[in-house]
């Protein structure tokens, strides 16, 4: 279901961006609305932040997943996993 951060080294700066890249891509599988999407985006700025990236480095992090959303849609993440494609009818993420 994840592939860590796409196109992003799994550790950065000797920090280990894997889990915070696992629960966005987790938020992402559940789909929703465009709002929950940002939602997810967010999640990963502060996650990052949480793990001891600098700031300035997870903000590099959260402006690729906002600018290229195709990259990392829910869509490309389901394909991977071997699933259909799109968002879930409609379902929230719950906040973590």
């Amino acid at each position: 279901m994840s592939n860590g951060i796409t196109f992003a080294p799994d550790f950065v700066s000797g920090v280990d961006c894997r889990a915070a890249g696992h629960v966005h891509d987790w938020h992402y599988w559940l789909g929703g609305t465009e709002k929950d999407r940002e939602l997810a985006d967010y999640r990963l700025y502060r996650n990052l932040v949480h793990s001891e990236l600098s700031r300035f480095m997870a903000g590099i992090f959260f402006r690729r997943v906002r600018l290229v959303p195709w990259i990392t849609s829910a869509t490309t993440i389901r394909r991977a996993a071997g699933q259909s494609s799109g968002w879930c009818c409609g379902v929230s993420s719950p906040a973590i």
